[in-house]
C-alpha cells in the first residue's frame, strides 16, 4: 500500500482543486491510501462539494486554518508533525504555497520523495519577489515537479532552476462522459431567454483570467445584442456589475460563482477565456468536452489542447481581432458545432480523466520503488 500524502492550499472549487480531488478520488485503493492536507480552513458551506466528494470516498482530510500570511511559517511543525504521523511514501503537492510549506514539511518528516505541482506560470511580479526564491528552495528538495503543461515546464525550468531529471509533464484530465450525461442547465435564473443559448466566460474575475478584457470587448456585445454570460467571482466583480448594469447592457449577464459549469457549458454557444497566462485552463478542457467551440489566447496550455484545432480558436487578444471571430462563429453555427465535436473528440483522446490518474499512479507507484533522500 503507497500512501499518499496530498498537500493543496485550499479545497475551494478552483481548477487545481478539482483536479486534486479528481485524482485522490480515481487512485485505485487497493494500491494507495490518499489523505489531503489543506492550509487553508474549510470552504464555506455552499462551496464544499469537494470536501463532500472525499468524504464519500473515506479520504481524510486535515486542515491548518492558515488565513494570513504571518500564520504562514509558524504552521510548519504542524504539518510536519501530522506528515510525520501519516509516515507517506510520498507528497504530492499542489499550488505555491502548498509547494513550498509541502516540501519543507516533507523533509522534515522524512517522507521519502517529495512531488511538487506546478499548477500555472504566473508572471504576476509580486509571486516573482515574494515567492520565488523559496519555491526555488522548495523545488530543490524535490524528487519531481509535475507540470500541467509543456509551455508550465519549460517555465517552472527557468523560475526554479530545475534539473532536468526533476521535470514531468503531466496533463490535466476531464470527465468526458460525466459531462455528457450532464443535462443543460436553465439559464433563465440568470435573466436570460429560454431559447438563448449565450457567449460564455467562466473565470475568477481577474487580471490573469483577461476578466478586464471582458470590458473592452462590451461595446461588440451592447451593438450586437448578441447575449454574453459571465460566471465566477473576483476582484474585478464590482466593475463588471457597474458595466452590466447599464441599459444599453441588457443583453449581458453576470452569474457570479456558480457549482454546476458542466450544465451552464452545455447550455452556451461558444467559450472565451481571454487570460494573459495560464497552465492548462480545466474550464477549456470541459467546454470542449461539452462540444463548445472556443475562442482562447494563446497562452500556457491552451494550444496544446486544442492541438491542430486551435486555427481560429486561440488568437492573440485585441478587441477588433476577437470581435471579426465571435461574428463568424455566431453567424456559422453549423461549421461552429461541428467545431465542437471535433473538440470533444480531442479531449477524450488525450485528455482524459482516467489518462491523468494512470500517469501519476505510475509516478507514485515508481517514486514508492525508488525513493531518495531530498537533497
Amino acid at each position: 500500500m503507497i500512501r499518499v500524502a496530498f498537500v493543496i492550499t485550499g479545497l475551494e472549487m478552483g481548477g487545481a482543486e478539482r483536479q486534486l480531488v479528481s485524482l485522490a478520488t480515481g487512485l485505485d485503493r487497493r494500491f494507495f491510501k490518499p489523505r489531503v492536507f489543506v492550509l487553508r480552513p474549510p470552504p464555506i458551506a455552499e462551496r464544499q462539494q469537494l470536501v463532500q466528494r472525499l468524504r464519500e470516498y473515506e479520504i481524510p482530510i486535515e486542515y491548518f486554518g492558515i488565513v494570513r500570511w504571518w500564520q504562514f511559517w509558524p504552521s510548519l511543525p504542524r504539518l510536519t508533525q501530522r506528515l510525520a504521523a501519516f509516515a507517506p511514501q510520498v507528497m504530492q503537492s499542489f499550488l505555491v504555497h502548498a509547494n513550498i510549506l509541502g516540501a519543507y514539511a516533507a523533509r522534515d518528516a522524512r517522507v521519502p520523495a517529495i512531488s511538487l505541482g506546478i499548477r500555472v506560470a504566473d508572471r504576476r511580479q509580486r509571486y516573482r519577489w515574494v515567492y520565488r526564491r523559496w519555491e526555488r528552495a522548495a523545488a530543490r528538495m524535490a524528487t519531481r515537479v509535475v507540470s500541467v503543461s509543456q509551455q508550465t515546464a519549460q517555465f517552472a525550468s527557468v523560475e526554479l532552476h530545475l534539473r532536468d531529471e526533476q521535470s514531468l509533464v503531466i496533463p490535466n484530465g476531464v470527465d468526458v462522459d460525466a459531462i455528457a450525461r450532464t443535462p443543460p442547465a436553465d439559464l433563465t435564473r440568470f435573466g436570460l431567454a429560454p431559447d438563448q443559448r449565450p457567449i460564455l466566460f467562466v473565470g475568477r474575475l481577474d487580471r490573469q483570467k483577461g476578466a478586464d478584457r471582458l470590458l473592452q470587448l462590451l461595446p461588440y456585445f451592447e451593438s450586437t445584442r448578441i447575449p454574453l454570460l459571465v460566471v465566477g467571482s473576483g476582484p474585478l466583480e464590482p466593475m463588471l456589475r457597474r458595466q452590466f448594469a447599464k441599459p444599453s447592457a441588457a443583453n449581458l449577464h453576470l452569474a457570479g460563482w456558480q457549482p454546476d459549469i458542466a450544465g451552464i457549458l452545455k447550455a452556451s454557444n461558444l467559450l472565451i477565456l481571454p487570460s494573459r497566462f495560464e497552465g492548462m485552463p480545466n474550464v477549456l478542457l470541459e467546454a470542449m468536452a461539452a462540444e463548445l467551440p472556443a475562442l482562447v489566447t494563446p497562452v500556457e496550455g491552451t494550444a496544446e489542447v486544442l492541438g491542430d484545432l486551435a486555427h481560429g480558436q486561440a488568437l492573440p487578444f485585441s478587441p477588433q481581432l476577437w470581435s471579426d471571430r465571435l461574428t463568424e462563429v455566431w453567424s456559422n453555427q453549423l461549421p461552429a458545432r461541428e467545431l465542437g465535436r471535433h473538440n470533444r473528440v480531442r479531449v477524450r483522446e488525450h485528455f482524459s480523466l482516467p489518462g491523468m490518474i494512470e500517469q501519476y499512479a505510475r509516478l507514485f507507484a515508481d517514486l514508492a520503488q525508488r525513493p531518495t533522500t531530498p537533497t
